[in-house]
């Protein structure tokens, strides 16, 4: 994460550490290769 508050990988508007270790699309690229695909709806969706 920089001092800017934007993503700087997809420009998201607020940058957060959820956003940054999950939430972010390239983040997400590299969950979906390692979690088995009938993960991905539950893990996407959790809440903080």
């Amino acid at each position: 994460m920089s001092h800017f508050s934007c993503c700087e990988h997809c420009g998201a508007i607020l940058e957060s550490t959820l956003h940054a270790v999950r939430d972010c699309s390239s983040t997400q690229s590299v969950w979906k290769a390692v979690l088995p695909m009938k993960s991905w709806r539950c893990f996407f969706q959790l809440s903080p």
